[in-house]
Parts: structure tokens; C-alpha cells; sequence
């Protein structure tokens, strides 16, 4: 609630020490939240390496959000090593536990052939999944791939 300031004035400083309280207790929606914090520079100075090891400790517990934070790390960030494998490895993980965001961007992977062979029949089937969640970007990049198909 502090950090979207729902109910009370924003205020990124408390919800970094209400997400450290549950971070202690190894939850990981709050793990996830410190690297957001982190990865933002919300109430901290920003730091990619923090982020991602806060990403990290959510993602290996199976948090669908955190795999897709922690495959963006790997795919763009500065700071960073990229590491293509590693970022198809966390989304594929986000998107095959129904993470819309995940389905985009494991989607968007197959469509450009960024660590995957190029295939317009897996960027659709996961384009679709994450347009049927109500994806915007992914209604759009679903819509985009169909209309050059039908082109071709």
C-alpha cells in the first residue's frame, strides 16, 4: 500500500522496510517487490545487482513475476551480463505458470529469434495465451505477427 500509496500517502521508504519484515519470513511476492524497489531506484539509490538478487531469491521459489523480472535482468539491463539463454530459461518458467508478461515476452523471443529459433507458431501460441489474459501489448504483437502471416 505504501508503495503504491493506496490508502495512505506514497511513501517508498516503508514499503521497503514492510517488504523486508515478509522478506525475512522468505516470502517471495515481497522478495520480488524489494528488486522492483531496487531495480527502480523507488526510496533507494538503484542498483541492477540487488535487484536482481532479490529477483532471484522470488524466482527460485517459483514466484511467476520474479521469473519474468529476473529474464528481463538477463536480457536488458545495465549492469548486467547479458544472458540470453538464461533470460529464455526464467520467462519460459514465468510464462508456463500463466504470467501474462512472461507469455509476451517468451512470445516476442520466438517472433525475433532472440535465443530461440525463430518459429511464428510458438510467438502466437504465446503471444495468444498472454492476449487472452487481456495483455494489451500482447493483443497488439499477436495482431501485428497474424497480419504478416496472412501476407505472406
Amino acid at each position: 500500500m505504501y508503495q503504491k500509496g493506496q490508502g495512505v500517502k506514497r511513501d517508498y521508504a516503508k514499503a521497503m522496510k514492510w517488504y523486508k519484515e515478509a522478506a525475512k519470513q522468505k516470502l517471495p511476492l515481497a522478495q520480488n517487490n524489494i528488486g522492483t524497489l531496487y531495480r527502480k531506484g523507488w526510496g533507494v539509490k538503484r542498483n541492477h545487482l540487488k535487484a536482481m538478487k532479490w529477483y532471484r531469491k522470488a524466482a527460485k521459489k517459483g514466484h511467476a513475476l520474479a521469473q519474468k523480472n529476473l529474464g528481463d535482468m538477463y536480457r536488458k539491463w545495465r549492469g548486467i551480463k547479458r544472458d540470453i539463454p538464461k533470460a529464455v530459461k526464467w520467462y519460459r518458467s514465468s510464462a508456463e505458470k500463466g504470467e501474462a508478461w512472461g507469455q509476451f515476452r517468451l512470445g516476442s523471443m520466438y517472433e525475433k529469434s532472440v535465443g530461440t529459433p525463430k518459429n511464428a507458431a510458438k510467438a502466437t501460441e504465446w503471444y495468444r495465451k498472454a492476449a487472452t489474459q487481456g495483455l494489451e501489448t500482447a493483443q497488439i504483437a499477436l495482431r501485428k505477427l497474424e497480419t504478416r502471416s496472412s501476407r505472406q
